[in-house]
């Protein structure tokens, strides 16, 4: 067994296919095609299933994931040190993130760190909280900045550092537009335009209502899908006020609510975070981010 094996496995994994994996790793498709049936020849166990919809792990497969994992985030750090140690970070760092937001400023991030660190890889990617803390738990991702779920997992730790109060959002002819402290009661629930039951903010939203069960008309998966279908009159949503900027939205009244719930992002992490200098360098730079959006 050796390391690019193990490599090409672990891609195989986030990837979902041998075709997208051995894009990401620039290698021919028929060398991880070979690299993988070498391995499982040599475990003396198939890894995969193979479905029309992509490759699952097998039970031996998911039980070689986190030593797999866990060997190549020793070898990053290796290599990390000593470029630390010679005044360079040469390392790839994986993030989970919620999208930009009028309250985080990717761009900036991200624009700032290559600046100061140009020869380290990036990778980010979006998802649900419940998405985003499950990889960090795997350890598919070094930290995320996420809401967090309602229950944790034990080995990951969660700092907030925002926080803020849903708010109704409305057309501004709506009969709720311009009220404020409008109570759970007032809403009508056959109007509500809905995110995914993953996010945090649904199920602040549906905890608010004290409905969790309730039958959803329309569920979204994006802050900007809602604001639009609001603005053109589909239904009336929710939103951690603040989260975008309202001068974007001209046609919409953001009304505040009774006992709002708080909404909170922060920084996901496994145990005490990532040990990657090019890790915590980044993490340092979103969290100095949410600082001053406070």
């Amino acid at each position: 067994m050796d390391l690019h094996q193990l490599e090409h496995f672990v891609a195989i994994v986030e990837e979902g296919s041998i075709t997208k994996a051995a894009a990401r790793l620039h290698f021919a498709q028929s060398s991880v095609s070979s690299s993988l049936r070498s391995l499982e020849n040599e475990l003396g166990a198939s890894l995969f299933t193979r479905r029309r919809s992509g490759m699952s792990l097998t039970g031996p497969g998911a039980a070689l994931l986190p030593a797999a994992r866990r060997v190549l985030g020793e070898l990053e750090q290796a290599r990390d040190a000593v470029a630390a140690a010679r005044g360079r970070l040469r390392a790839t760092v994986r993030v989970a993130s919620i999208p930009a937001t009028h309250r985080i400023d990717l761009c900036r991030v991200l624009s700032e760190y290559r600046a100061a660190h140009g020869e380290v890889v990036v990778h980010l990617e979006y998802g649900s909280a419940s998405q985003m803390v499950r990889a960090v738990a795997t350890g598919a991702v070094d930290f995320a900045v996420t809401p967090p779920v309602a229950v944790m997992p034990s080995d990951v730790e969660f700092r907030s550092l925002l926080e803020l109060p849903l708010v109704l959002i409305c057309p501004r002819d709506h009969p709720l537009a311009g009220r404020d402290n409008v109570t759970p009661g007032e809403i009508r629930q056959p109007e509500l335009l809905d995110l995914s039951a993953s996010w945090a903010a649904r199920q602040l939203f549906d905890r608010y209502l004290g409905d969790p069960g309730r039958v959803c008309r329309i569920e979204l998966d994006s802050w900007e899908d809602m604001m639009a279908m609001v603005e053109r009159g589909v239904g009336i949503g929710y939103s951690p006020t603040g989260l975008v900027e309202t001068e974007d939205y001209a046609g919409l009244s953001f009304v505040t609510l009774d006992g709002a719930p708080r909404w909170q992002l922060g920084i996901a992490t496994k145990g005490q975070g990532p040990t990657g200098h090019a890790s915590r360098a980044l993490m340092a730079a979103f969290h100095e981010c949410l600082a001053e959006s406070t």
